[in-house]
C-alpha cells in the first residue's frame, strides 16, 4: 500500500482478520482455516463503497490487488463486482474456468512464480487459456526461478529480478487502467 501511495494512488488495506495477527506459521495456518470468505467479501465490498463515498475518490476508477490468498480474492472480487476497473493478483489461486470467468469486466493482471509448489505454473497456463476462451482481457506472467511470495522482501523466497519486473508491469497496468 505504501508503494502504491508513493505512486499517487489511494491505497487501503482492509483488515480481513479483524485485528488478529499471525506471529508464526502455525497461527497463520489456524487463522486461514477459520477464514470466512463471505465475511471477507462483505469487508471488501464495504471498503470499495467507502472509497467511492470519499469526495477525493468518488469519481475515480477503482482497482484491487492482492498477494497469495489476497491474490485469489482480488480476482474473485473483480468477478463479483462490475465496478472494478483493474484487478491484479500475485500468486493467488486463480479461477480458470471460462464459464466462471464470464462475469469479469475488469482487465486482469496475474503474476506467478515458476517454482511455486502451491500454485503450479500450469495453473497460470489454465488462467491464460480460460481468459482467452471467455473472451476476457488479461495478462498472465510466470517468472522463471521465482517461487511463492517472490515479492516479499522480508522472506527468503524474495526474488529481486522477478519482483522488479512484476512491479514495473503492475505500475504500467494500473497506469493504463486507472489513471489514463
Amino acid at each position: 500500500a505504501r508503494r502504491l501511495a508513493h505512486e499517487g494512488y489511494v491505497a487501503i488495506v482492509p483488515d480481513l482478520y479483524h485485528g488478529q495477527v499471525a506471529t508464526d506459521p502455525e497461527l497463520a495456518h489456524e487463522l486461514s482455516r477459520a477464514f470466512d470468505e463471505e465475511t471477507a467479501f462483505a469487508d471488501l465490498d464495504a471498503a470499495v463503497e467507502w472509497v467511492k463515498a470519499q469526495p477525493a475518490t468518488a469519481n475515480s476508477r477503482i482497482g484491487v490487488m492482492g498477494f497469495c490468498m489476497g491474490g485469489g480474492l482480488s480476482e474473485r472480487l473483480a468477478l463479483r463486482r462490475q465496478d472494478m476497473a483493474a484487478a491484479v493478483m500475485f500468486y493467488g489461486s486463480p479461477e480458470t474456468d471460462p464459464a466462471a470467468l464470464q462475469p469479469l469486466s475488469a482487465p486482469l493482471l496475474a503474476h506467478f512464480g515458476a517454482t511455486d509448489r502451491g500454485i503450479l505454473s500450469s495453473r497460470a497456463d489454465d488462467l491464460r487459456n480460460g481468459l482467452k476462451a471467455a473472451g476476457k482481457q488479461g495478462e498472465v506472467y510466470v517468472y522463471p526461478g521465482a517461487g511463492h511470495a517472490f515479492m516479499n522482501e522480508t522472506r527468503p523466497s524474495y526474488h529481486a529480478d522477478a519482483a522488479r519486473q512484476a512491479w514495473a508491469r503492475t505500475l504500467g497496468f494500473l497506469q493504463r487502467h486507472l489513471k489514463d
